[in-house]
């Protein structure tokens, strides 16, 4: 292969799961020497819909090349609603084109620069939920050009394959990366993908990027005391994130234990989250720190006794790597995905989705004893050093790269 194209439909600096896996892939294929680039919109923010980022930079070596998407405005809306009142009970793919300008990234020029890439380009598609991939597939597929897929589908409940033009690219799609076992079984069950055709290969981090830190320190920079038990959570303010059935759980900790307790809380407020956390802003008990950079999220991971994640739907969750690169021990939903990564007991605690009362003796079984959970999270840094690395993710892609390029 010449070249690898991958689209994904916002990059960095924007904040995400696909735009991190799509990053660090893409970084980790540049270092190998590879003619990796990124294709994208030039949103900074789905909600406000500004193409406010340019259109041509290099990010940590890696060549991005942004596109500029449509706006939405009235008509759009309309549109969209008109659409989606009547897909529900009949979906057409005519419909679903509505749906698709409104919902986005709509950017025309993309698939001409895919038309006109050389031969022996190969394009990964990350994220089955946006315009900008379904307008890439068909580009890639007019061009006769290899096509991989990595769809980050929620299994539980079911998200990402509502529409029909998603199934027809993940069916039309020369090879799928599913990130668990739980995904890879539900895309072959689901679609009819034949084994062959799909493979797991999980996120991966670079352990540098995550060093572990004097506890201590940490804790003195964010004003957070010596002795606390400090539970952090890391994730947008969506509501599938859980973090109003964590707040209860924090709150129910608080009255049961004998420690001094802290919840750290990491990550933005989402447009029409319906302002996740604003009943506690007077918490003292609660530090938020909002969006934070990377570096004010390492003193964060360092400083807490453990992560909490109980969200309601996950593909994966990028998070629970980031606080066994830390060892730090996980607090987390059974969830099918989730269950793939985290032994219950061994490096984490399964707890059941929605469950406060689970969720808080989960949170006091390590509160009441730090040792285990200090030995929970040894066991997941090994895990991820292991496993998880962004080392061990290129060498599973490339080897789906390599195999696709001897077809063609």
């Amino acid at each position: 292969m010449t070249r690898l194209i991958h689209v994904v439909a916002q990059y960095r600096p924007v904040i995400g799961g696909a735009q991190h896996y799509c990053a660090l892939l893409t970084e980790a294929l540049v270092e190998r020497g590879l003619d990796a680039r990124v294709l994208t919109s030039r949103l900074s923010d789905r909600g406000t819909w500004l193409n406010d980022l340019p259109s041509e930079e290099v990010i940590d070596a890696v060549r991005v090349r942004r596109f500029q998407a449509l706006k939405r405005g009235r008509v759009t809306w309309r549109v969209f609603h008109w659409c989606r009142k009547r897909h529900a009970s009949h979906p057409r793919l005519l419909l679903e084109m509505g749906l698709m300008l409104a919902e986005g990234p709509v950017a025309p020029e993309l698939p001409l620069a895919l038309l006109a890439s050389p031969r022996g380009t190969l394009v990964h598609l990350f994220g089955v939920y946006s315009a900008l991939v379904g307008q890439a597939f068909v580009a890639a597929r007019l061009a006769r050009l290899p096509i991989v897929v990595t769809p980050f589908i929620h299994t539980t409940p079911p998200i990402g394959l509502n529409m029909l033009w998603k199934r027809r690219v993940l069916r039309g799609a020369d090879h799928v990366i599913a990130m668990t076992p739980s995904e890879k079984t539900y895309l072959e069950c689901e679609l009819g993908l034949a084994p062959s055709r799909v493979s797991v290969v999980s996120p991966g981090l670079r352990p540098s990027d995550y060093p572990v830190l004097d506890k201590p320190e940490c804790r003195r920079r964010l004003g957070l005391p010596d002795q606390a038990f400090v539970v952090l959570f890391i994730g947008r303010r969506e509501p599938h994130k859980g973090l109003q059935t964590l707040l209860a759980a924090f709150r129910a900790l608080r009255d049961c234990c004998s420690r001094t307790c802290r919840l750290v809380l990491v990550g933005p407020v989402v447009a029409n989250s319906g302002g996740a956390c604003l009943q506690d802003e007077a918490d003292p008990d609660v530090v938020d720190l909002g969006a934070a950079d990377h570096a004010t999220k390492l003193q964060a991971l360092n400083a807490c006794d453990c992560l909490a994640f109980p969200s309601t739907s996950e593909s994966f969750g990028i998070v629970i790597l980031e606080a066994w690169a830390v060892a730090r021990p996980v607090v987390v939903t059974r969830l099918p995905p989730i269950e793939d990564i985290v032994a219950d007991g061994d490096d984490g605690l399964l707890v059941d989705v929605g469950s406060v009362q689970q969720l808080a003796a989960a949170l006091k079984r390590l509160c009441d004893d730090l040792p285990t959970a200090a030995t929970m999270g040894e066991r997941g840094r090994l895990k991820f050093l292991s496993s998880y690395t962004t080392a061990t993710m290129a060498d599973s892609v490339l080897s789906i790269y390599d195999s696709l390029a001897r077809v063609s």
